[in-house]
């Protein structure tokens, strides 16, 4: 495998394992909190303006209902990552903000 290759797969799995980390992280100090579309919005919206607030309002709660289903963060950062053709950390500050303002 060239060195190259090598290098851009570990820095992945690196940001993958950093990405799940901070939402860990942010579900252990998240207070309990019914959805709250309003706050979702008001956090990643002015973050992110090249996505309309119907595709982050739909992939917010498709991360959502992922999560609860059992599937683990990194896998829900790179199923949104997938369907908006976005950055690993944008992707990861979706799926963050949704965990925390949906309370998945």
């Amino acid at each position: 495998m060239p060195t190259g290759v090598f290098t851009v797969v570990n820095m992945m799995r690196v940001l993958l394992a950093f990405s799940a980390a901070i939402i860990a992280g942010m579900l252990a100090f998240a207070a309990p909190a019914a959805a709250d579309q309003a706050q979702y919005l008001s956090i990643v919206q002015p973050k992110f303006v090249f996505l309309t607030e119907r595709q982050l309002l739909s992939e917010g709660n498709r991360a959502c209902t992922a999560s609860k289903n059992g599937m683990i963060a990194p896998d829900v950062v790179t199923m949104v990552q997938n369907d908006l053709k976005v950055a690993t950390a944008v992707a990861s500050d979706i799926v963050g903000a949704a965990v925390v303002y949906y309370g998945c």
